[in-house]
């Protein structure tokens, strides 16, 4: 029994803040004692400016002697003025990772497998995303919701390789929002859904224009969708391109709390024409 079982079998529950000390704490004893592992001046340059902030003050980040940070140590100096934004935090720890070249493989793995195992052991649920950029780690709602209205349609969108790319790049973007670029992720669903509607039905219409000439609503009614159903989806698609368009493509209003609704909604509007097309397809086989 893991002991935040044991502790939960006591009444004594974690919420989410408790979790996010625990993996705080769990982190920070790790790089208070992995000095062995090479963190030399070159990778911590790429990090820092990955992160955006100036590199520590240190004479000599080797030092071996005295009370000065040295090695891996030094990323806590960056890493513990993030411990306020847990997503932020994460998103630092992934930066480090991916600031390692390729052919420094096995520190990668390593340090990855220590994040990834804080996680399991703190019970936050996460999902991975891997690209040529690098490993991309983002916290997950509710496991029901992200198999069905993420994972899949992700997987489904290899069909659709332009849809793909651009929900890959925002759920990414998802992993590292912060209050000042919130619009901009919500943009990027946007631009998600606009490329799927581009490649699913056709041409190269903004979403706003497969809104208003009922492409979709036609396509829907081909299918044998209930007309209730069709207006029903009808004001989904018009309500989250209304929204998107005043709040974050020509106005920077979007708050953090919406973001993950508009994760969802992109992918449970991709998981329904999807779903209908390969319906249609058995069918016509």
């Amino acid at each position: 029994m893991k002991w935040m079982d044991y502790q939960k079998r006591l009444g004594l529950n974690f919420d989410d803040n408790r979790k996010a000390l625990r993996f705080y704490a769990q982190m920070h004893n790790y790089f208070d004692v992995a000095t062995s592992i090479d963190f030399g001046r070159s990778i911590e340059t790429v990090f820092c400016n990955m992160i955006g902030v100036p590199i520590a003050p240190n004479e000599d980040p080797f030092v071996l002697f005295g009370d000065k940070p040295y090695g891996m140590q030094r990323v806590w100096i960056y890493l513990s003025k993030r411990q306020d934004n847990f997503v932020d935090f994460l998103s630092c720890c992934v930066a480090l990772i991916n600031s390692y070249p390729k052919k420094q493989k096995m520190i990668k793995n390593g340090l990855k497998d220590v994040l990834l195992n804080a996680l399991d052991d703190c019970q936050i649920a996460y999902d991975i995303l891997n690209d040529e950029d690098g490993i991309f780690i983002f916290p997950k709602g509710a496991k029901e919701l992200d198999d069905a209205l993420v994972s899949e349609p992700l997987e489904w969108l290899n069909a659709y390789p332009k849809s793909r790319t651009a929900f890959t790049k925002a759920l990414k973007a998802y992993s590292e929002a912060t209050p000042d670029n919130a619009s901009s992720v919500a943009d990027k669903f946007r631009k998600t859904l606009e490329t799927f509607f581009q490649e699913f039905f056709g041409g190269g219409r903004s979403l706003e224009r497969y809104v208003s000439d009922h492409t979709y609503e036609q396509y829907l009614d081909k299918c044998g969708v209930p007309s209730d159903m069709r207006d029903e989806f009808k004001n989904t698609v018009n309500a989250y391109a209304k929204f998107i368009n005043n709040n974050a493509k020509h106005h920077d209003k979007t708050e953090l709390n919406v973001l993950e609704y508009l994760m969802y909604q992109t992918g449970n509007i991709i998981r329904l024409l999807i779903t209908l097309k390969r319906e249609e397809s058995k069918y016509a086989d």
